[in-house]
């Protein structure tokens, strides 16, 4: 019985001092530690019991630790440091990118064959031959070809948008409700070629397919996300992936498709898989990768441009006056096009840029950036704070609190697109706003997004007007455990058609 008593007794004084040891490591750099951490759960615990998204942790930590250039949590046991610091952002992106080349999360071969080769989640060894067919898939030229694809989907977002009008003086609309179906006809009408009946709502479209087989992703925010990104071993074992099976076949079924139908088709394909198609033509497995590239062409369009065309019809449909401006310089430009926007027309939007991007600086879709650290660096703050980051340690940067940050943002809780005009975009820390991420891994489709987002305001700002419905909860909040933005209770709009369309 004393051999027993003595055997816990000691095992339990190992893991105390095992914990307390590391527990300490950032106390012994000098570094904050804002919060209690709690044995093998570290700082985690309101991740772990989802009531908030590591995105909110990082972001409330941000806020409360204003006087830090850096602060020190701990996932599970695994040291994270939580910049604060710009210009630390862009040692960590882009000046020191090669010790901290991975994004931190671990997929496993078997659970995720196809999302571990995605250029963000990818590893050392593959991310940049996986992003360099994916980058030529997205070069002017290419985008000049995708554009007239993404006119046509434009037209017939104008159509059901038309339809719905048509016996009402206005309509109410859940924004994200009513961009995912723009964002679903994008995936399949530029992404595959096809028709995708997303504006028919008595069909069971591509987007209505989707939300059922990807609803439970662990992208959504939910206890699958939690196991997948924080207990990756657990994951391993209970085969927790980012892409469940039936949507792996799901999205072979489509790509098989489109290969089978190559040759067939005389006609010039201009559509995102045919150009894959065209430069995958001599490779090896060539199935799987083009459903990679397909994977990761509609997350970026059917979650990211979706979201952000939600928040940017929100911000316009609550205040008017930048609207009309907003209008008033579609209208300017499409006079000068023959009322037909272009790729380079697009570019001549600038105003609406602005109102993208201030949209997107209040509500980035991607709320934080996890960097593992490959090679020892040492991080020096602008409060003179040093830090130690060996390999392993994990590096997190909060876009929400960067982009609300009043020492980078005068006034940063009032909405302002004039941030970003020629004359005052000059004076903003480039590090300090991260809509696509920074550095050599910074997202791919960013001048496609922009693209599919200025036509789809435009087709709504040429016809129609936007007002917010009381259904709409203001002051409007995020969900809090979501890993991706998302506002509380939905945001509803009226859709309005004007006296004079043009």
């Amino acid at each position: 019985m004393f051999f027993y008593i003595s055997l816990v007794f000691l095992t339990f004084l190992f893991f105390y001092y095992y914990l307390k040891y590391t527990y300490n490591y950032w106390k012994s750099q000098g570094i904050p530690t804002p919060e209690r951490c709690l044995p093998l759960i570290g700082n985690m615990w309101k991740v772990v019991s989802l009531q908030e998204s590591f995105s909110a942790l990082c972001e409330r930590l941000y806020k409360n630790e204003s006087s830090h250039s850096m602060l020190g949590i701990y996932q599970i046991r695994t040291p994270i440091l939580v910049i604060r610091d710009a210009d630390l952002v862009k040692k960590v992106m882009l000046t020191d990118f090669n010790s901290f080349r991975n994004n931190a999360i671990n997929l496993h071969q078997e659970l995720d064959p196809l999302f571990i080769k995605n250029p963000f989640y990818s590893g050392i060894e593959t991310w940049k031959e996986n992003r360099i067919a994916l980058t030529n898939g997205f070069s002017p030229r290419k985008l000049q070809a995708m554009f007239s694809l993404i006119r046509e989907v434009s037209s017939k977002f104008q159509k059901y948008l038309d339809k719905s009008l048509s016996k009402n003086d206005q309509v109410e609309f859940e924004l994200n409700e009513l961009f995912t179906k723009y964002t679903s006809e994008l995936v399949m009408t530029v992404g595959l070629g096809i028709e995708g009946y997303c504006f028919d709502e008595k069909s069971m479209t591509f987007g209505k397919i989707v939300t059922s087989v990807f609803g439970d992703s662990a992208l959504r925010g939910n206890f699958s996300q939690v196991i997948l990104f924080f207990f990756p071993h657990i994951a391993k074992l209970m085969k927790v992936g980012v892409v469940s099976k039936e949507m792996e076949v799901f999205l072979r079924k489509l790509v098989r498709d489109v290969i089978n139908s190559e040759g067939k088709d005389t006609n010039t394909r201009n559509d995102f898989m045919h150009i894959m198609l065209e430069a995958e033509k001599d490779g090896i497995d060539q199935e799987t990768n083009l459903t990679v590239h397909f994977l990761s062409f509609m997350i970026d369009v059917y979650e990211s441009v979706g979201n952000t065309l939600s928040f940017l019809g929100y911000q316009l449909a609550l205040r008017p006056e930048i609207q009309e401006k907003a209008r008033d310089e579609i209208k300017s430009v499409l006079m000068n096009c023959n009322g037909e926007l272009t790729v380079e027309a697009c570019k001549d939007l600038n105003y609406l840029e602005q109102v993208i991007n201030e949209s997107i600086r209040f509500f980035p879709d991607t709320g934080t950036f996890r960097k593992i650290c490959t090679y020892e660096t040492q991080l020096v703050g602008y409060d003179g704070l040093s830090c130690l980051v060996k390999p392993g340690h994990v590096i997190a940067i909060s876009a929400h609190g960067l982009h609300k940050d009043p020492k980078y943002w005068p006034d940063p809780e009032q909405f302002d697109p004039d941030r970003f005009s020629e004359e005052r975009k000059h004076d903003l820390h480039k590090f300090a706003f991260l809509p696509f991420g920074a550095g050599p891994r910074m997202c791919v489709g960013m001048r496609l997004a922009m693209l599919m987002m200025k036509m789809a305001m435009t087709t709504i700002l040429r016809n129609y007007s936007l007002e917010i419905s009381p259904k709409t909860k203001l002051p409007l909040k995020r969900d809090l455990t979501k890993y991706l933005t998302n506002a509380k209770g939905g945001i509803w709009v009226f859709v309005k058609p004007l006296e004079k369309k043009f």
